[in-house]
C-alpha cells in the first residue's frame, strides 16, 4: 500500500509538472496573410501584426531595416507595429520576431512590390481548374513567374466579424497556381512585364455571391426595401448574410497596405438592379476606410453578355449601374470584355486573359503612370434628335470608332410609343454615329447593345468594344456616402471633448442599429429626437442606436456586453437624472461631453457623456436603468455582433 501510494505521488508530481510546462509555452502567433513567400507593398508604412503573450515585448526585426522595432501586447494578445518598405526590388527578406518570453517566428523569403486584392464572385473565383482554357494553356507552357506571389483566402460567410483567415501564400508557377484566380493571374503578369517588379495577388472571392455579403452590414441594413429583398432570396443560403463575406474575408486584410482592387461582380444582383450602383459605391467607399486609403484604386469588369434570349433583364441593367459606378466614383475604372465571348449562353466566359490585361492598362496607366496606350473604352456622350435621325457623340473615341461588319449591329430606336426598332447607322464626317429607321418619324431615345446577349461590333481604335448604352433613362446619380470619420480639422460642431482616452470596443447586444455619430442623427430607431451640439471631437464615432419603449411596451430590452480592445474609457450617453447617476455611480461625467437632443421645434434637453476607464480585454456589461432613453453607447470604434 505504502509503495502505491508513493507511485500515485510521483504521477501526481509528473502530472503538476506536465500542465506547468504545457501551461507555460509561450504564445507568438501571426495573422496567415503574413506568412512565407508574401509580397508587401512598396515604399510605404506597412503593419506588422499578431498574438502574443499579454504585456509581452514584441521584437520585429526586418531584415531591410538597421533596427529591429519594439512594442507591447495588450491584454487581449494582440500587437501590431508599422515599419517603412524600401522600393521595389527582386531581393528577397525575412522578418523575424521575438518575445520577452522566448517565443519566435520568422517570415521567410518576403518580396517587396505591388500588391493588389481580387475580389468578386464566379467570373474572378474560375481558374485553369474550373475551364478556363487560355490560363491553362499558358501553365502547361511551364512559364514561371517566381516574383509573383499568390494568396487563396478559403472561402468563409459569417456575422461576426473575423480578425484572421486561412490560407497560404504560394509562388506563382507552383502546382497549386492551377487554382488561383484566372483573372488574377493575367492581371498580375501582365504588371509584372510591365513593371518588372514583384507583385502580390489575393483572391477573396467566391462564385454566385451577391454584393450585400461584401459590403458591410450596417450600410446594407440602412436600405431596407433592398435588405428584405436580399433576404428573400438568400434566406436558403445557410450562413448567408449581409456582410458575411466582409466579415471573413475582407475584414482581416483591413491592415494591409494595399496597391488597389480589381472587381468582377453583379450577375448575383440581377434580381434587384435598380440599387447595385449605389451599394456599389457604399462597397468601394467603405472598402476604402478599412483599408485607410481614400484613394484606393478600384477596377471593375462590367459584365459580359449572357442569357438565352435578346431582352431587356437584370443584368442588362446591372451594366448600366456599373458604368455609372465608373463615371462617378473617383479613383475606378471599368472594362467590358463582350468581344471575347465566344458563347453568349455560358455564363463563364472561357478566356481571361484579354480581361486581366485590360483591367492591368487601367493600373499600369493611373496607378503607375506608364505609357499603354488606349485604355479607356469609348461611351455614349450625349444623344441629339434632328431631322428624323439621332446624332449620337461619344466620349474617350480618340482614333475614331470603326464598324466591323456591313450594319451596325444592336442599334435600335423609337418614338415616343417607347416601342424600339432596328436602326440603321453610320458615322459623319465628325465621328457623330447617325441611326434611324424610316417608320419611326420622330425618334426619342436610342439605344445600342441593351440588352442581355448583344455582342456588339463597334469598336474604338485601340479595338477594344464600344460600351452599351441607351438614352431612354435619367441618369443615375450616386451621393458619396459620409467618411468613417470626417477629420478633426474639417469637423464643426461643438466644443472640444476634455482629455478623451479612446479605445475600440467589441460589443455582444442585440436590439441595436450600428451608425454613426453626427449632428442631426437620430438617437432612437422610432422616433424623429436628433441630436445637436455634438463636441467635434467625437463627430464621426460610432454609436449603438436603439428603439425608444413604447407607453404599453417592455422598457430597455437592449441589451450590451461591452470589450475593450485596449486600454482607456468606454463612454455612454445618457439623460442625467437620479436614477441615471445611481445606476453610473462608478461612472464619471465628461467635462465639455454635454449634447442636445431637438424633441421638437421648441424643446430641447441636455444630455451627458459619461465614462468609464477600462483596461483591453476588461468586458462590463451596461447597466440597465429605468429611464425612457435609457443608455447609448458611443466609441471611436464598434465591432457590433448581434
Amino acid at each position: 500500500m505504502k509503495r502505491f501510494f508513493q507511485r500515485l505521488i510521483l504521477l501526481m508530481a509528473f502530472g503538476v509538472i506536465s500542465v506547468l510546462t504545457s501551461t507555460a509555452q509561450p504564445i507568438l502567433r501571426m495573422p496567415a496573410i503574413l506568412g512565407d513567400h508574401m509580397v508587401l507593398q512598396e515604399n510605404t508604412t506597412v503593419k506588422i501584426w499578431g498574438w502574443a503573450d499579454p504585456n509581452s515585448t514584441v521584437t520585429v526585426a526586418p531584415s531591410w531595416l538597421a533596427e529591429p522595432v519594439k512594442t507591447k501586447s495588450h491584454y487581449d494578445t494582440t500587437w501590431s507595429v508599422e515599419v517603412q518598405t524600401p522600393k521595389a526590388s527582386n531581393e528577397t527578406y525575412t522578418i523575424h520576431i521575438t518575445t520577452n518570453r522566448k517565443a519566435e517566428e520568422t517570415i521567410e523569403d518576403v518580396l517587396i512590390g505591388q500588391v493588389w486584392l481580387c475580389s468578386g464572385q464566379s467570373n474572378m473565383n474560375w481558374n485553369a481548374v474550373r475551364g478556363i482554357v487560355d490560363m491553362r494553356e499558358s501553365l502547361e507552357k511551364d512559364e514561371q513567374y517566381p516574383s509573383m506571389r499568390l494568396f487563396n483566402m478559403q472561402q468563409n460567410c459569417t456575422g461576426n466579424v473575423q480578425t484572421d483567415c486561412h490560407g497560404e501564400w504560394i509562388v506563382c508557377g507552383d502546382e497549386d497556381t492551377q487554382y488561383f484566380s484566372a483573372v488574377g493571374y493575367f492581371f498580375g503578369r501582365h504588371l509584372y512585364e510591365n513593371l518588372q517588379q514583384p507583385v502580390g495577388l489575393i483572391n477573396s472571392s467566391w462564385g454566385g455571391t451577391p454584393i450585400e455579403l461584401w459590403m458591410h452590414a450596417g450600410d446594407v441594413q440602412q436600405d431596407k426595401a433592398a435588405l428584405t429583398a436580399f433576404k428573400q432570396r438568400y434566406a436558403k443560403r445557410s450562413g448567408w448574410r449581409e456582410g458575411g463575406l466582409f466579415n471573413a474575408m475582407i475584414r482581416p486584410l483591413r491592415n494591409l497596405a494595399l496597391a488597389g482592387v480589381i472587381w468582377y461582380q453583379g450577375c448575383a444582383n440581377a434580381y434587384n438592379p435598380s440599387v447595385y450602383a449605389k451599394q456599389h459605391a457604399e462597397l468601394i467607399y467603405r472598402w476604402r476606410d478599412e483599408f485607410q486609403n481614400d484613394k484606393l484604386p478600384f477596377y471593375l469588369v462590367q459584365l459580359a453578355p449572357h442569357g438565352k434570349e435578346a431582352v431587356v433583364g437584370g443584368k442588362t441593367l446591372v451594366r448600366e449601374q456599373q458604368a455609372a459606378v465608373a463615371a462617378q466614383v473617383p479613383y475606378t475604372g471599368m472594362v467590358n470584355v463582350s468581344d471575347h465571348v465566344p458563347d453568349v449562353t455560358n455564363i463563364h466566359p472561357p478566356y481571361k486573359k484579354p480581361v486581366g490585361e485590360r483591367l492591368g492598362n487601367w493600373a499600369l496607366a493611373e496607378v503607375y503612370k506608364k505609357e499603354v496606350g488606349k485604355y479607356k473604352q469609348a461611351s455614349m456622350k450625349s444623344v441629339e434628335f434632328k431631322g428624323g435621325r439621332a446624332i449620337i457623340t461619344f466620349e474617350n473615341a480618340e482614333g475614331g470608332i470603326e464598324c466591323r461588319g456591313d450594319a451596325v449591329a444592336h442599334l435600335e430606336i423609337a418614338d415616343e410609343t417607347m416601342v424600339f426598332q432596328p436602326a440603321m447607322g453610320m458615322f459623319d464626317g465628325d465621328g457623330r454615329l447617325l441611326a434611324w429607321n424610316k417608320k419611326v418619324r420622330r425618334p426619342v431615345a436610342v439605344r445600342y447593345c441593351f440588352n442581355e446577349t448583344a455582342v456588339g461590333n463597334l469598336f474604338d481604335a485601340a479595338g477594344m468594344p464600344v460600351l452599351p448604352f441607351r438614352s431612354d433613362a435619367p441618369l443615375i446619380t450616386l451621393a458619396k456616402p459620409a467618411p468613417k470619420a470626417a477629420p478633426a480639422a474639417k469637423r464643426a460642431s461643438g466644443a472640444a471633448v476634455a482629455n478623451l482616452k479612446q479605445t475600440a470596443v467589441r460589443v455582444e447586444g442585440s436590439g441595436h442599429k450600428l451608425l454613426k455619430l453626427s449632428n442631426g442623427a437620430t438617437l432612437h430607431s422610432n422616433r424623429k429626437y436628433t441630436l445637436r451640439n455634438i463636441p467635434s471631437d467625437i463627430v464621426g464615432f460610432d454609436y449603438l442606436q436603439h428603439a425608444a419603449p413604447d407607453k404599453t411596451g417592455p422598457r430597455n430590452e437592449h441589451r450590451a456586453k461591452v470589450t475593450a480592445l485596449s486600454d482607456g474609457e468606454i463612454y455612454v450617453l445618457a439623460l442625467p437624472c437620479s436614477p441615471i447617476d445611481n445606476a453610473l455611480a462608478r461612472w464619471k461625467k465628461v467635462p465639455n461631453g454635454t449634447i442636445l437632443l431637438q424633441m421638437n421645434a421648441e424643446k430641447r434637453v441636455k444630455f451627458q457623456i459619461y465614462a468609464l476607464p477600462v483596461k483591453a480585454g476588461q468586458t462590463v456589461t451596461l447597466p440597465r436603468t429605468t429611464q425612457f432613453n435609457d443608455l447609448t453607447l458611443l466609441a471611436v470604434q464598434i465591432d457590433y455582433n448581434e
